[in-house]
């Protein structure tokens, strides 16, 4: 398994040039590969990460959403073999191969003040777990918000955080 770092430098174009030199120089000391992606090619690289994690789904594939505090983005990245996560923000994509990825990789997000939400997966997955995983302080007032505006329960019944 391997891990991929993409640094995205903004300013004046030879302060970027100079930046991202110094970056592929520090990372041929330490005898990694790497590459300087500019214009046309930069950009369709930060829209391809998002896209290559849910091409070629197929059935047996779950795709999530997840969030950690940023400082833990690093230790979650670790534990999966194909996804990103902003460094910045601590939010990403991951592409898991079965239930119990989920539910530990659920477990390392909570433990970091984060969420693992299923994007997509198997039916018979989705039966299974708690797709959202949400355990926040919330779920009265959205249950609130439903009685309110669907008190017969007819619309997605269910489907949403916490049954409703």
């Amino acid at each position: 398994m391997a891990i991929g770092l993409i640094i995205r430098f903004q300013s004046i174009s030879e302060s970027v040039k100079k930046q991202s030199n110094r970056i592929l120089a520090i990372g041929q000391q330490l005898g990694l590969n790497g590459a300087i992606y500019s214009a046309e090619n930069e950009a369709t690289l930060w829209q391809r990460l998002p896209e290559t994690i849910h091409s070629d789904v197929n059935n047996s594939v779950i795709t999530c959403k997840i969030g950690v505090l940023p400082t833990a983005a690093v230790e979650v990245i670790n534990q999966i073999k194909f996804g990103l996560i902003h460094l910045s923000s601590g939010l990403g994509l991951v592409r898991l191969e079965n239930q119990n990825q989920v539910l530990a990789l659920r477990n390392l997000c909570e433990t970091n003040s984060g969420f693992l939400s299923v994007l997509s997966a198997p039916v018979e997955i989705k039966e299974k777990l708690d797709i959202w995983g949400y355990n926040g302080n919330a779920l009265h007032i959205m249950r609130g918000i439903k009685e309110q505006f669907d008190s017969s329960y007819i619309l997605s019944p269910g489907r949403f955080v916490g049954g409703i």
